[in-house]
C-alpha cells in the first residue's frame, strides 16, 4: 500500500480537450475513431477509459509528427486493433507516405486470431508484419502458458532460457501464488503447463527497424525487465514508448529506469485497484528527446 501511494502521489495526468480535438480530426463518418471496425466496439473509445485514450492519443500524435515516414513497433499485439488504426491514421495523415509495422504476439492461439482480424479490417499485410514470438530482454526461448486464447487475455512470459524446452521445469519464475492465481481463475483447475516459444529481443527488432517512431507495449507484467534489458537500443532509436502497467511497483521501475537515460514522461495514467487487486491497467508515454 505504501508502495502503492508513493508511486501514484509522483504522477500527473493531462489530456481532456486535447485529445478531444484530435480524435474529431479522426473521426469517421458512423462516429467511430478510424472505423469502422469488425468488431465494431474497436471504433469507440470510453468515456471513462483513460489508459486507452491515452495510447490513442499519443499513437496519433506520433504519427502526425512523422513527416511521411512512420515505423511503428506492437508489443503483446493480439487481437491486431492497433497494426489496423496505426495504418488508417498513417493513411489518411500522409496517403503517399512510408508505412511500415510490426506486431509480436506469445500465444500461437491468437495470431490466427490477428490474421482473422486483419483480413475482416482490410489490414495490408505487405506492410504490416504479423510475427509469432515472444519480446524479452534478451534472446533464447520465453516460457510462456498454455492457455484458453478467447478468454485470458493476463498471460506473460514466465522466463527467458537459452535451451528450448529442455530445462522448463527449472526456468519457470513465477511465484505460488501466481501460479494458483491462474490455475483457480483462468485455467479451470487444470494442471498450469508452459510452451517454449522463440523470444525476440528487444534490442534486436529495434535495431532492424532502423529508427521507430512509436513502440506500444502491452506484456502483462514483464515492462519493466523488458525495456531495462533493450535500454540502449530505444535510447539511440525510438522517439516515443507507450507502456501499458501492470503494477505499481513496475510503474516506479520503469519511472526510475526511463528517468535515468533522460526520456520525457508525457503522460502517466496509473493502474488502478480495488482493494488489493488491480482492476485496470496504467498507460505512461514517454518521449525520448534525443529523437524529438
Amino acid at each position: 500500500a505504501l508502495a502503492r501511494g508513493l508511486a501514484a502521489s509522483s504522477y500527473t495526468t493531462t489530456g481532456g480537450t486535447t485529445d478531444a480535438r484530435l480524435f474529431s480530426i479522426f473521426r469517421a463518418a458512423d462516429g467511430s475513431l478510424l472505423g469502422p471496425f469488425d468488431p465494431p466496439f474497436y471504433g469507440f473509445l470510453q468515456h471513462d477509459d483513460e489508459a486507452t485514450q491515452t495510447e490513442v492519443a499519443f499513437l496519433l500524435r506520433a504519427i502526425k509528427a512523422s513527416k511521411g515516414r512512420f515505423r511503428f513497433l506492437c508489443l503483446g499485439a493480439a487481437p491486431g486493433e492497433w497494426a489496423v488504426r496505426a495504418e488508417r491514421a498513417f493513411k489518411k495523415t500522409y496517403p503517399a507516405g512510408d508505412y511500415m509495422s510490426v506486431s509480436l504476439e506469445a500465444d500461437i492461439g491468437r495470431i490466427g486470431m490477428m490474421n482473422d482480424f486483419s483480413e475482416r479490417n482490410g489490414l495490408d499485410l505487405s506492410k504490416n508484419a504479423l510475427i509469432f514470438g515472444a519480446i524479452a530482454n534478451r534472446p533464447g526461448w520465453a516460457y510462456f502458458p498454455v492457455i484458453n486464447s478467447a478468454t485470458d487475455w493476463g498471460a506473460a512470459i514466465a522466463s527467458v532460457s537459452d535451451n528450448g524446452g529442455i530445462d522448463l521445469d527449472n526456468n519457470i519464475a513465477m511465484s505460488e501464488q501466481a501460479k494458483a492465481d491462474r490455475l483457480g481463475a483462468l485455467n479451470d483447475g487444470k494442471p498450469l503447463r508452459f510452451r517454449a516459444v522463440q523470444a525476440v529481443a528487444l534490442g534486436e527488432i529495434v535495431r532492424q527497424l532502423g529508427r521507430v517512431d512509436y513502440i506500444h507495449c502491452d506484456i502483462q507484467g514483464t515492462e519493466s525487465d523488458l525495456f531495462d534489458g533493450g535500454a540502449a537500443a530505444i535510447n539511440e532509436r525510438v522517439k516515443m514508448c507507450c507502456i501499458c502497467t501492470h503494477g505499481t511497483e513496475i510503474e516506479a521501475k520503469l519511472k526510475i529506469l526511463f528517468s535515468a537515460d533522460g526520456w520525457v514522461l508525457e503522460r502517466a495514467i496509473p493502474c488502478k485497484y480495488t482493494g488489493a487487486i488491480m482492476s485496470a491497467d496504467g498507460a505512461f508515454v514517454w518521449r525520448n528527446p534525443r529523437l524529438s
